[in-house]
């Protein structure tokens, strides 16, 4: 019973390690986090060659735990926002225009529809992302890519225009009359 009782103290003064080390073992803290925890800890407590957990759970971060916990959550968070982001850019790598051929020489856009379901997709998730609060760290790489997803969805909006509006008047340049005054008009 000793023993137990002895084994369960242990475990339960290793209990606040273990969120140390969730905290400092975070993969996604860049070195602006590293700087904000050190400024909380009155120290420089960013890893180096030399860092090892033991070092970290000699230091006693305890005291101001909550405070790194907020910083590192941060941290993941704006991995994760920046992840989704790249993802989004990943997936124009295979989106292609694709052609239909009307007549022996006209070509036009077909399956719009496809791309412009892709553009409203991906407009509500980075509208989303603008509305963040982790948007800080990557705002400038999300209203680029917010700006791209605009210009993409002006571009089919007005090629629809165009293009509706020239399959309208192509009847009327294969009339015979048409075709006579077109080279000299």
């Amino acid at each position: 019973l000793k023993l137990c009782a002895t084994t369960i103290k242990i475990l339960e003064d290793f209990k606040p390690s273990l969120q140390v080390m969730k905290i400092m073992c975070n993969d996604a803290l860049c070195k602006r986090h590293w700087k904000a925890m050190s400024e909380i800890a009155g120290f420089n407590i960013t890893p180096n060659a030399g860092t090892t957990l033991k070092k970290l759970m000699e230091i006693d971060l305890r005291e101001k735990m909550n405070e790194y916990e907020i910083i590192s959550t941060g941290g993941t968070k704006e991995k994760q926002l920046l992840d989704c982001l790249n993802e989004l850019k990943n997936q124009w790598i295979g989106i292609n225009f694709q052609v239909k051929k009307i007549g022996e020489q006209v070509l036009i856009l077909d399956h719009l529809k496809d791309i412009e379901s892709v553009v409203d997709d991906h407009m509500i998730k980075i509208v989303s992302m603008r509305s963040s609060v982790f948007v800080k760290a990557h705002e400038e790489e999300v209203l680029e890519f917010y700006n791209k997803i605009l210009n993409i969805s002006s571009v089919i909006n007005n090629w629809k225009i165009i293009q509706r509006e020239y399959l309208k008047l192509l009847p009327i340049f294969k009339i015979s009359d048409v075709i006579k005054f077109i080279p000299t008009e």
